[in-house]
């Protein structure tokens, strides 16, 4: 997930944070150079193919249908590169803080 720093996830923020005029690519990779989970696409308010979901709470964060319910090993190293493109010069600057969240024993 990608956390908006600063944001308190109030509904107030939504229509600012889902209209970003922003491209967002994400490429997690293991220590082999396999990707492990690979994203792209723009933010908004609805779980379609290229669209980074915004989820509300405590707090606002993005979150992307191909980097959910991954599989990562306690003992490989990872990489991870995140790119924004496509912001135009008048696009408000939002900063965001990738997190990875989950994990533990999970049996079927």
């Amino acid at each position: 997930m990608l956390y908006v720093k600063g944001s308190d996830g109030r509904m107030a923020e939504r229509p600012r944070l889902t209209n970003l005029p922003a491209s967002i690519d994400a490429a997690l990779t293991d220590t082999h150079g396999k990707h492990v989970c690979r994203a792209s696409g723009r933010p908004k308010d609805s779980n379609e193919d290229g669209i980074w979901v915004l989820m509300s709470g405590a707090e606002a964060a993005y979150w992307h249908w191909q980097c959910k319910d991954i599989l990562m090993r306690s003992n490989e190293s990872y990489n991870l590169v995140i790119r924004v493109s496509s912001a135009g010069q008048a696009a408000e600057k939002v900063v965001v803080i990738p997190k990875l969240q989950g994990g533990g024993l999970e049996l079927p």
